[in-house]
């Protein structure tokens, strides 16, 4: 496991952790039309158990504790243009589903 980025900066040791290994960690796909009230992020590479490759995987907090993981390459890029734009305390976010022309299910986000 090999964190890649987080807000804050300073992130205590107990708030890491919890994002990394908690199994309170809910998946982001349940949180579809969902507004997210960010408080923290962690952003880390790791093996998949299964296929024993390697995957990107995006862990938020919201204010009220509870945390939410994504392996999306959408709802992860959209996230890092959020942070471009208005830097790492991004605020509040709309988790949003969708389905590809191709028939696939998608999540993403965008600021409130």
């Amino acid at each position: 496991m090999n964190v890649t980025a987080k807000f804050p900066a300073d992130m205590d040791a107990r708030t890491q952790y919890k994002m990394l290994k908690s199994p309170k960690v809910k998946r982001m796909s349940d949180a579809i039309d969902s507004m997210i009230e960010v408080k923290s992020w962690i952003s880390y590479s790791d093996t998949d158990s299964i296929t024993g490759e390697e995957r990107e995987v995006l862990v938020i907090e919201s204010l009220d504790g509870e945390m939410f993981a994504t392996v999306s390459a959408t709802f992860r890029r959209e996230f890092a243009d959020i942070v471009k734009f208005f830097g790492d305390d991004v605020g509040a976010i709309t988790v949003i589903g969708g389905k590809s022309k191709a028939g696939r299910n998608y999540i993403t986000c965008t600021v409130e």
